[in-house]
């Protein structure tokens, strides 16, 4: 005998299911966990931006302050 004992509710704690029932829990599982996911909170998305801002300005930066750094290092070399 094959049947695969889950909880669902409304039956018992362990009741046999048949592959079509199971397809049908496994398939209302899915549908309130991508429900979940639509909701947006504006104010993470705002904070998520704002970091990733202040992160693209320290990279900036630091690509500045490697190429300053380069380029009086060559100077100096080239007047001695």
């Amino acid at each position: 005998m094959s049947g695969e004992y889950i909880y669902y509710p409304g039956r018992n704690l362990e009741s046999k299911l048949n592959s079509q029932e199971i397809k049908k829990v496994i398939h209302t599982k899915a549908e309130k966990v991508s429900n979940k996911k639509r909701k947006v909170d504006i104010n993470h998305l705002l904070n998520k931006v704002s970091k990733e801002n202040k992160k693209q300005k320290k990279e900036n930066l630091v690509f500045f302050g490697v190429i300053s750094s380069v380029i009086l290092i060559t100077g100096l070399i080239v007047l001695l």
